[in-house]
């Protein structure tokens, strides 16, 4: 659930550079509404979304949301084509990084490691020259993440809980806010979780409390609770 949670504030993240009235009235609705009462009318309301985009990044964001919610139905596929139409015709560094790190996680759910390698690699040189250094970091961080899971399906604890640290060693170079305690907390937990496979128990559970009390910290501890 934290996995999905993580997605969707990263796509609000990139929701608050838009200038765009009515793209971000249609955004809002799709995201904080009909995602929850009818997931359908989302799907087909960000076609508009994407029609009435005026710029680069919410041609991207809309792409990714779409995206997004094809992969929650279990369209993968869909998804991934979707994504490989939309590459290479961004030349910014912030989309090129966006799109190739979700590309990444619906390779690697999909079992196809080398292909989600290859766009996970793609999407860390893209975030390392993105040029505002905030936005950078919080790229990096998430694409730590990202690495961990690879690492995590390899039965490779250690190396793993090595790219969470490194996650964390980004967030923490970005004011604290709401959301990069939300990071956080998600970098935590999957510390923790990887001591626990590691039968490291008071380590994992220490971890474990810390990203509980870090998502109690953050606007997003009820949605994340339910």
């Amino acid at each position: 659930m934290m996995r999905w949670s993580t997605f969707i504030i990263v796509l609000a993240y990139l929701q608050c550079f838009s200038q765009n009235v009515a793209y971000d009235s249609l955004y809002n609705s799709i995201t904080k509404e009909l995602l929850s009462t009818s997931p359908v009318k989302a799907l087909l309301s960000t076609e508009h979304l994407y029609k009435i985009s005026s710029s680069e990044r919410e041609h991207m964001s809309a792409l990714l949301l779409r995206a997004w919610i094809l992969r929650q139905h279990g369209l993968k596929n869909e998804a991934i084509k979707l994504i490989r139409q939309a590459d290479g015709i961004y030349t910014n560094n912030f989309c090129i990084a966006s799109l190739n790190g979700f590309l990444s996680t619906l390779y690697r759910e999909n079992g196809i490691t080398w292909l989600g390698k290859r766009a996970l690699n793609k999407a860390i040189e893209a975030s390392k020259k993105i040029e505002r250094n905030e936005d950078s970091f919080r790229f990096q961080g998430n694409l730590q993440q990202e690495l961990a899971y690879y690492a995590m399906e390899e039965g490779e604890q250690e190396k793993a809980i090595a790219s969470l640290q490194l996650g964390k060693n980004y967030f923490n170079k970005i004011e604290r806010d709401s959301t990069i305690l939300f990071h956080l907390s998600v970098t935590n937990e999957l510390i923790g979780k990887n001591h626990l496979r590691l039968q490291n128990v008071d380590s994992a559970f220490f971890y474990f409390r810390k990203a509980r009390n870090g998502i109690l910290n953050s606007i997003y501890s009820k949605s994340c609770k339910r």
